[in-house]
């Protein structure tokens, strides 16, 4: 009797380990998906989570579009753009009317510099959700790669909403214009108003500088990239145009030595602002 109660305690006590040891792993999935489908801002831990909930079978259809989704998202932020497609290419697979994933695929087709099938996604994505207005901002990007910039102004247009107090959407307008050399003038304007709402962006006084470089107001141009240096001193567009703009005003050596800080942290900068007729 005795060795029958010991081979039942001792198999109560398996079983009470193997469940504990079922609760524990079921845990940790748990925190895995967790981590997956958070907005954590390490990508590896994302990455590294999706993986182990993707590999486990324990998913339905739509949260495994989910999850690729998330994992796609975290390799488009590490500019793996190959995987973070595969990655949107199954989430689309499994759910094929998701506007995010077209949205952020298209994204990723921008990062590979494939302006015609970021704007297919899109337009998929916009077709799928019209007031998606993150989709317009970013197709407004894809239209500024192709160099039609009245379809970028007119999709940043939509993508302000009527909203006159968004300082992002604000500065892309000022930017596209001043990228353009059109409308300087309300190109001005936006970018007066994306730094009324916010002063912290260095992007704006990069943005408002370019415009006045492109007026001729050296002197300023040059005030306005120092403020978007002193937020960020490796910016280098700022290097660049305040580089161009001492050029200008015959500040020679100056100039040269922030062209190139420019170009030693960018190299492809001065071939981009070339090809919007702007060289030192």
């Amino acid at each position: 009797m005795r060795f029958v109660g010991a081979l039942v305690g001792l198999s109560a006590s398996l079983l009470l380990a193997a469940s504990s040891a079922s609760a524990a792993a079921q845990a940790d999935w748990g925190k895995a998906h967790d981590r997956c489908v958070s907005e954590l801002n390490d990508m590896d831990l994302i990455v590294a989570s999706c993986n182990l909930v993707i590999d486990s079978g324990k998913l339905d259809q739509a949260g495994l579009s989910v999850a690729y989704m998330s994992r796609g998202n975290a390799w488009n932020v590490k500019g793996d753009y190959d995987r973070a497609l595969a990655d949107y290419d199954q989430s689309i697979k499994l759910k094929a009317d998701d506007n995010l994933t077209y949205n952020n695929r298209a994204r990723a087709w921008l990062g590979k510099g494939e302006p015609d099938r970021a704007i297919a996604d899109f337009n998929e994505s916009i077709r799928l959700e019209p007031h998606l207005y993150a989709a317009y901002l970013g197709r407004s990007v894809a239209w500024r790669v192709k160099g039609d910039f009245k379809r970028a102004i007119e999709d940043l247009n939509v993508a302000l909403g009527g909203n006159e107090d968004y300082a992002p959407i604000l500065n892309a307008r000022c930017w596209t214009r001043a990228v353009a050399g059109i409308e300087l003038d309300k190109a001005l304007h936006d970018c007066d108003r994306a730094l009324y709402f916010s002063r912290n962006m260095p992007a704006i006084y990069d943005s408002h500088g370019f415009v006045q470089l492109r007026r001729g107001e050296f002197a300023k141009a040059i005030a306005d990239e120092d403020q978007a240096l002193k937020l960020n001193p490796k910016l280098p567009a700022a290097l660049f145009v305040r580089g161009v703009a001492k050029l200008r005003l015959g500040r020679t050596d100056e100039g040269q030595a922030d062209i190139a800080a420019a170009e030693a942290l960018d190299p492809q900068l001065p071939g981009r602002y070339a090809a919007w007729g702007v060289t030192p």
